[in-house]
C-alpha cells in the first residue's frame, strides 16, 4: 500500500525571500519514499512579478549536504518555466534522489530584485506504508 504525502516546505501564508536570497527548506527523510512526485510551488510579489529558481540538495545522514549546483535544477525560472501562470500554484517534476535525505532551496531572481517575494511550496512524495 502506498500513500501520497505533501510535505510543507514553506508555509501556507508564504515565506518572504529577499532579493537574490535563498530559502532552505526542511530536511525530508526519504527512507520510506517510493518516489518523489513533484514540487508544488507558488511565488508571488506585490511589487512586481516574482521569479524564483528551485534546486535540491541530498545527504546520506541529514547533516552533510552535497552542493545544490551538483544536482539538476528543478526550476530554472518560475517566470519562464510556467509563463501561463507565473505567480500561481504550479507543479514541477522533481528528480528522484539516490540518498536518504533531501531538501529544497528556492532562490529569488526577479529582474527587479524584489524584496517582498512570498514563496509557498510542498514536496509531493509517494510513500510505501506496509
Amino acid at each position: 500500500m502506498d500513500n501520497l504525502i505533501a510535505h510543507t516546505l514553506f508555509g501556507a501564508t508564504g515565506t518572504t525571500v529577499l532579493a537574490a536570497a535563498v530559502l532552505t527548506g526542511p530536511t525530508i527523510d526519504l527512507q520510506h519514499v517510493e518516489r518523489v512526485e513533484a514540487l508544488q510551488l507558488k511565488a508571488s510579489s506585490a511589487a512586481g512579478t516574482a521569479n524564483v529558481k528551485a534546486q535540491y540538495q541530498t545527504s546520506p545522514n541529514g547533516t552533510n549536504w552535497d552542493a545544490a549546483a551538483d544536482n539538476p535544477l528543478i526550476i530554472t525560472a518560475s517566470l519562464t518555466d510556467k509563463p501561463g501562470n507565473p505567480e500561481g500554484w504550479n507543479a514541477y517534476p522533481t528528480p528522484a534522489p539516490l540518498a536518504r535525505y533531501m531538501r529544497i532551496l528556492v532562490t529569488e531572481q526577479s529582474a527587479g530584485a524584489l524584496a517582498d517575494t512570498l514563496v509557498e511550496a510542498k514536496l509531493l512524495v509517494r510513500e510505501h506504508l506496509g
